[in-house]
């Protein structure tokens, strides 16, 4: 959100919550956390394209869409209720 460029584990839900705005790296590989590292500190175009990508992807994120979906579930689960 902060507009650097994103570098993550491709095994947790940042994975799906960063989507295409950040560059998904094996986290238990540590040649692979530095090539990741790597590519994003020597090439420019990745960089700029991650760090314009993070801002719009973040914004589709909110506290009010995480209540309300939230609330949803607690409804559902609590509709199999006796």
């Amino acid at each position: 959100a902060c507009g650097a460029p994103l570098v993550h584990s491709a095994t947790t839900a940042v994975a799906e919550t960063a989507g295409d705005a950040g560059l998904a790296v094996d986290p238990l590989d540590p040649r692979a956390i530095a090539d990741g590292l790597a590519a994003v500190l020597e090439d420019a175009a990745l960089a700029s394209r991650l760090r314009a990508a993070g801002p719009a992807r973040a914004a589709r994120f909110s506290w009010a869409e995480t209540a309300r979906r939230m609330a949803g579930v607690w409804r559902e689960a609590g509709a199999g209720s006796p």
